[in-house]
């Protein structure tokens, strides 16, 4: 029986809610933010991403890129989605890096 669709898998791991928390901390530079509170949104994102399929990893990436996009000016974006290709080799999960084309997803 085929598992959920990518879409599905999103929606269930809200969007990786925590990988955008994560990396909006990251972008905003060391200091302005709890250490703790940085972790824990690395470990949750980690953990949305793991539990999704891999094939569907990237694509869910991408698809949160888009929901972000609205919400940041261009070199900040740019900066996004070079953060949002290597979340998966920092959480250790496959495929190590996504392909992203820079404003396009």
């Amino acid at each position: 029986m085929q598992g959920e669709s990518c879409r599905e898998q999103l929606q269930q791991q809200q969007y990786l809610r925590h990988c955008q928390n994560y990396m909006r901390q990251q972008s905003q530079g060391p200091g302005r933010f709890d250490e703790d509170n940085q972790m824990q949104h690395f470990q949750q994102c980690c953990r949305q991403l793991r539990q999704m399929d891999r094939e569907c990893r990237c694509e869910g990436l991408r698809q949160m890129m888009r929901q972000m996009q609205g919400q940041m000016r261009g070199e900040e974006m740019q900066e996004m989605t070079e953060m949002a290709m290597d979340l998966p080799g920092e959480c250790g999960v496959r495929p190590q890096r996504c392909q992203m084309r820079s404003g396009g997803y």
